[in-house]
């Protein structure tokens, strides 16, 4: 029997019990609900789904098209004239100082991307996410 399948069972037989026996219950609620509580935090595990797997951010798969699309003209050559974030190398020698600044508020003459619409939060996201799973190239 699963650990769902007895609380389950449990909680029924509790309610049969409660309506049988009404004026012994009233006195023990308490600790009625404490049991049941103690219960159910038992049957809570972490279950690992083997077809489930994670997916890291990556500078080719996920940030270079995000650079593309929201750096552009500033920071992708020709065109660019600050600091090129057309590689790898250089987005992530950049990378804490590009999550600062796609967070700043608008109203911060420091704030990314400038004079264009601010990114998203899907977006801001993947930067922090790239960070996290440790500046990944591929």
């Amino acid at each position: 029997m699963s650990c769902y399948e007895f609380l389950t069972l449990f909680i029924v037989m509790m309610i049969i019990i409660k309506y049988k026996f009404y004026f012994m219950i009233k006195k023990s609620e308490y600790y009625l609900i404490g049991l049941i509580a103690l219960t159910m935090m038992s049957c809570s595990k972490t279950v690992s789904d083997p077809g489930l797997t994670v997916v890291k951010i990556t500078y080719e798969a996920n940030i270079k098209p995000l650079i593309s699309l929201r750096c552009t003209p500033c920071h992708l050559p020709p065109d660019g004239f600050k600091t090129y974030f057309n590689s790898y190398q250089a987005a992530k020698s950049y990378g804490d100082e590009m999550i600062r600044r796609i967070q700043l508020p608008r109203t911060d003459t420091m704030a990314m991307p400038y004079k264009f619409p601010a990114l998203v939060n899907t977006e801001i996201q993947k930067f922090i996410q790239w960070k996290t799973d440790g500046y990944l190239e591929k």
